[in-house]
């Protein structure tokens, strides 16, 4: 997909970071692209937004407060498998538990430039 052609308008993703500035950027771009974007500061916030809007990707910073937590990590693991939500997650998963069987890791410090490609190449699936 190149940068100038927008997915699917129906294409959505929540944002979980507890930075403004990260997440205002990431939505930016992404709505650049034809996406529409839900953010979440906090992680239990987010697994509300995703239950109730049931986004194609989740992007999970899980330096993020309640993120931390093993059991948080868990429910957002077994939320985009029983769906059909796609899991990204930002930062270093410390623990088994915290590595999503769903999803896809990517390390802090990152790039927009993949974090966006991983997210558009996520939505065409």
């Amino acid at each position: 997909m190149s940068p100038q052609e927008p997915v699917s308008p129906r294409a959505s993703v929540l944002i979980v970071d507890e930075s403004d500035e990260c997440r205002d950027v990431l939505s930016t771009l992404l709505q650049r692209r034809g996406v529409s974007t839900f953010q979440a500061r906090g992680a239990r916030q987010g697994l509300d937004l995703m239950r109730q809007h049931c986004p194609d990707v989740v992007v999970l910073d899980i330096d993020s407060g309640a993120a931390t937590d093993e059991g948080v990590c868990r429910q957002y693991d077994l939320q985009s498998r029983d769906g059909e939500t796609a899991l990204v997650i930002l930062g270093i998963a410390r623990s088994p538990a915290m590595r999503p069987r769903s999803g896809h890791i990517i390390a802090k410090p990152y790039h927009y430039a993949p974090l966006i490609r991983k997210i558009e190449e996520l939505l065409q699936r």
